[in-house]
């Protein structure tokens, strides 16, 4: 069964070479007023959060971005469970 999963970035563009967070796992983390995402590097690890559905993916990667300070792109990725 295929699902999908969001991989953050620091940058404007995701390189997958430069500063990036990771596949994020459902979870945000506050320190001193900044917002920071929980991630995981490996795709397939259990605490990265898979989504049914790409739309519902690619709207919780819009509202990443405008939650977590440091985040600035995501792709969507498709993954088989």
């Amino acid at each position: 069964m295929k699902g999908y999963v969001i991989y953050l970035s620091t940058e404007q563009e995701v390189d997958f070479r430069g500063n990036n967070y990771g596949y994020w796992t459902g979870k945000t983390y506050r320190h001193d007023d900044v917002v920071y995402p929980g991630y995981e590097d490996d795709k397939d690890d259990e605490s990265v959060k898979v989504y049914k559905l790409k739309i519902s993916a690619e709207k919780m990667s819009h509202k990443l971005g405008e939650r977590c300070t440091y985040v600035r792109s995501s792709v969507v990725e498709e993954v088989e469970n």
